[in-house]
């Protein structure tokens, strides 16, 4: 797990909460039926909004890690409010199972999971990586990276991770998702 401040600016920050906050619709995970109360935040699709802060979020996360953009995932917000979470959960997919043959066709695996937070919250929110026994508290413009596959290309479950309940204000996030397959090279010539 990689933590780097100021990744984005406060008015960056600003903006994508404020461009995010008229398309929430309620967060969803695959087979949600045999899963209720998992995730309970809002999402915004923000891959799907011609804005110059969306593009400016994916160029910036995308070069940070010195990916092509063209490896991404739609880049999507979540916002939680008092109480809501996301319990206990990897973003790979699991090899062979019914999500991954679904879900990972034509593009593979997630490879990064590159989320930044929006705001500060004043109490709970953070991401507690299960097994690591670490936990990262919200901070306006800070960005936790982790890899969901291993170098040999094997998932990693060290990664398993979850979204505190929040319990004081809100917590807005912007989650960008890399894959294991894309158009021309993966990495850029230099991370910036």
């Amino acid at each position: 797990v990689y933590v780097l401040d100021d990744c984005l600016t406060d008015e960056e920050c600003d903006q994508l909460v404020t461009v995010s906050a008229t398309r929430l619709r309620g967060s969803t995970i695959p087979r949600q039926e045999l899963y209720e109360g998992l995730r309970t935040s809002s999402t915004c699709d923000l891959v799907y909004m011609d804005h110059p802060i969306v593009e400016l979020a994916i160029n910036k996360t995308a070069a940070a890690l010195g990916i092509n953009p063209s490896y991404s995932e739609g880049i999507q917000v979540q916002r939680y409010e008092v109480g809501q979470q996301f319990k206990p959960h990897h973003d790979y997919f699991e090899p062979y199972s019914e999500d991954y043959y679904k879900f990972s066709e034509g593009r593979g695996n997630r490879t990064w999971t590159f989320m930044v937070y929006l705001n500060d919250t004043p109490k709970g929110g953070g991401t507690e990586f299960v097994t690591l026994g670490q936990t990262f508290y919200p901070k306006k413009g800070r960005a936790i990276v982790w890899n969901n596959l291993k170098p040999d290309g094997s998932v990693n479950p060290n990664t398993l991770h979850s979204g505190l309940p929040v319990e004081e204000g809100y917590k807005v996030i912007i989650t960008h998702w890399f894959r294991e397959l894309g158009q021309g090279p993966m990495m850029l010539e230099e991370p910036r």
